[in-house]
């Protein structure tokens, strides 16, 4: 889910969930803009226009979609894409259901945790840290300067109090026994 603001009678994408593959700061909404750089030496893009599953070509139609690439030299990316509409607080339940409860969404069998990285001065963000699944990265200027891969349930917690300062208690870590993102 984003949100979009409007200061001044202009409106941006403001992204506070999509971690290191999102906007680090708002974007803009606007047509034509130039690329933005993100955690170099990824770069971010707002285009505007028709979905490639679309079978309307009517103006109304065209949504805005947030694309990367990893370098200069390489490809735009499909990250996602929002129709520019108002949403109320109806369409937030249904969304915010599915996305919890719906077996084909991934929210609700994939464990994700993320965090951005800072410089020693703690002005630019550098990095990413990210536990998805088993597996732990840790991203600094483009190189993978991290890769752990977790052996149990166990060691996967013990990283998201070490690296995260989520700390799971006692219930809380039986509970995921017998769940599919369970590592057995």
């Amino acid at each position: 889910m984003i949100n979009t603001v409007e200061m001044s009678s202009e409106r941006y994408l403001v992204d506070v969930g999509m971690n290191a593959k999102g906007p680090i700061l708002p974007i803009l909404l606007a047509e034509n803009k130039a690329p933005i750089r993100s955690i170099a030496p990824r770069s971010v893009r707002l285009i505007r226009g028709f979905l490639p599953e679309s079978t309307s070509r009517h103006e109304a139609h065209k949504c805005w979609q947030l694309e990367q690439r990893y370098g200069d030299d390489q490809p735009w990316i499909s990250v996602y894409a929002f129709p520019d509409v108002e949403f109320i607080p109806a369409d937030f339940a249904v969304m915010n259901w599915y996305v919890s409860t719906h077996r084909r969404s991934w929210f609700t069998h994939k464990v994700t945790v993320g965090k951005m990285l800072l410089d020693e001065h703690g002005k630019e963000i550098v990095g990413d840290l990210t536990l998805y699944e088993k597996v732990l990265k840790r991203r600094v200027r483009g190189q993978t300067e991290l890769g752990i891969s977790c052996q149990s349930e166990e060691e996967r917690v013990r990283l998201l109090q070490q690296h995260f300062d989520i700390e799971l208690n006692a219930l809380q870590q039986r509970s995921i026994c017998g769940t599919t993102s369970e590592i057995t």
